[in-house]
């Protein structure tokens, strides 16, 4: 009897592992196709990648808008103007290389209105006015201009004055100074700002 147990413990043993070695394998759905003819799952390079902490982390950060200091450093650097050009009353000071100073019986000066294309100007006799245009870099014409015809103490200059404008292609603001010149950047009227 006592090897009768003994057997009988070892063969309850076995079959319990038996079933537990069975039931560990899923069973095979009666339909489901053959491990080699499951579709592939797609690689990883087709598939997106999901942003998660570990994205983040590896993305490059966002630029950062400049201070004002740096800034101003980028706008030196550029050549920018450190006058705007439009809204300041410029006083001429040499036509054609010419200093024109207290030669005429009226000052001349230029005023570009900075909210509209029109400019006034006195070429020391008369006020001529019309349109500025802006193009590229530093590029500017005068144009439709209307001169006064009053009586002139100085026609050689007032003429002068009125062809510099009808010439200018280009200006160059530096500091508090106007510089308007022909094609092929030959200077024609240096301005300085009044006030």
């Amino acid at each position: 009897m006592k090897y009768f147990l003994i057997v009988l413990t070892i063969t309850i043993l076995s079959c319990s592992g038996r079933t537990t070695d069975s039931s560990a394998q899923a069973p095979e759905a009666p339909n489901a196709p053959a491990a080699s003819e499951a579709p592939a799952a797609p690689s990883a390079q087709t598939a997106p990648v999901a942003p998660n902490a570990d994205n983040a982390q590896t993305a490059p950060a966002a630029p950062s808008a400049p201070t004002a200091n740096q800034q101003a450093q980028i706008t030196q650097a550029a050549g920018a103007p450190q006058v705007p050009v439009a809204g300041i009353h410029w006083k001429l000071i040499e036509l054609n290389g010419k200093n024109v100073e207290g030669k005429t019986a009226r000052e001349m000066y230029l005023f570009l209105d900075p909210s509209s294309p029109i400019f006034k100007s006195h070429s020391g006799c008369n006020l001529v006015t019309g349109e500025a245009k802006r193009g590229g870099t530093n590029q500017m014409w005068f144009i439709n201009l209307i001169p006064t015809s009053g009586d002139c103490k100085t026609p050689d200059i007032d003429l002068e004055f009125q062809k510099a404008l009808a010439e200018t292609a280009f200006y160059k603001v530096t500091g508090k100074t106007l510089v308007l010149s022909k094609k092929g950047q030959v200077p024609v009227m240096t301005f300085v700002a009044k006030g």
